[in-house]
């Protein structure tokens, strides 16, 4: 099973596993790292490693809150050259909720990634679109209708 951890500023990854919890029951194999003022990228590779430590071999996926923050730099840093790891920024509570569900029926590192970025894209969604979805599929079944 791959492992995940969230990775984030403040206690935004504890939050996001948090609601995953309330959402889908207990989650396995989620470890959450906050970064909070005064830590450097060095001291969170250090807690990376001491995650994924004893299972090396165990495929890895981090999501991370910014493209370009410390935590994304320190995971890129921490997976170099390792296949059997990713690192997907942006994390959001759809693209967490889509990843654990698939993860649970035995979906490997890669297609996890690409439903990591689907639904994280996907789940951004307005109350005006969501309307006028309602709105067309009405019409549409209006002109179906004679």
């Amino acid at each position: 099973m791959t492992h995940i951890v969230i990775a984030t500023h403040g206690h935004l990854a504890e939050a996001l596993q948090d609601a995953a919890g309330m959402l889908l029951g207990n989650v396995q194999d989620v470890s959450t790292v906050n970064f909070v003022p005064g830590q450097t990228v060095a001291e969170l590779i250090a807690q990376y490693a001491k995650i994924v430590e004893g299972n090396a071999d165990e495929e890895t996926l981090f999501f991370v809150d910014l493209f370009g923050g410390s935590p994304y730099n320190a995971a890129v840093q921490f997976i170099a050259g390792r296949t059997e790891f990713d690192v997907v920024a942006g994390a959001n509570l759809p693209m967490l909720l889509e990843t654990l569900i698939k993860r649970k029926r035995g979906v490997g590192l890669d297609e996890l990634v690409h439903v990591a970025k689907q639904r994280g894209s996907s789940g951004i969604r307005t109350y005006r679109e969501a309307l006028a979805q309602i709105s067309d599929a009405e019409a549409d079944a209006d002109d179906d209708s004679f």
